[in-house]
């Protein structure tokens, strides 16, 4: 049951991120059916059309009263904020992921799967004919990993559920 948890909690970060722009999309369109409406009471079809129409900017309904055309142009220039918010974030999150795990699966030939700090002290000392001064390197390298970790971990705040495909390294 542990192992079964621990996979549905894998899932959901992709669920989330993939999740998130379809509510945005659907918190403005609900948001701005009010918006229409309180301009100008209609059945909720019409507000529904007007507010969809507005949003993808698919312009199939033209609204008649100048608060209603402001309306619209205001929500359809929040559909094309969402649709290029949703073009660079998640190439960003993508690219973030990909770094973080990079280092991560280069640290499996070191030190094995799961990592362990003697596996890698003795791999080390045993191929590098400088034996453990070689860490030096190895510490400096982890050093950037770990302030790129912290940086893009605060910056993208959902990246801290994502984790690792493979079992036992994350």
């Amino acid at each position: 049951t542990y192992e079964r948890r621990d996979n549905l909690m894998a899932l959901f970060a992709p669920v989330a991120l993939l999740s998130l722009p379809l509510v945005w999309v659907l918190l403005t369109l609900v948001g701005f059916m009010f918006i229409d409406w309180a301009l100008e009471p209609r059945t909720l079809d019409q507000v529904f059309r007007l507010s969809g129409s507005s949003l993808l900017t698919l312009g199939f309904i033209m609204p008649e009263t100048t608060p209603l055309m402001i309306s619209a142009f205001v929500e359809a220039s929040i559909g094309l904020v969402l649709i290029a918010l949703l073009i660079a974030y998640l190439p960003t999150m993508y690219s973030a992921f990909s770094q973080r795990e990079l280092a991560v699966s280069m640290l499996e030939a070191r030190a094995d799967v799961p990592p362990s700090a003697l596996t890698l002290i003795t791999r080390i000392y045993q191929n590098d004919s400088r034996g453990l001064e070689s860490l030096s390197n190895l510490w400096e390298s982890w050093e950037i990993w770990f302030a790129q970790v912290a940086e893009t971990h605060t910056s993208l705040g959902p990246l801290t559920f994502f984790r690792s495909p493979r079992p036992n390294i994350s």
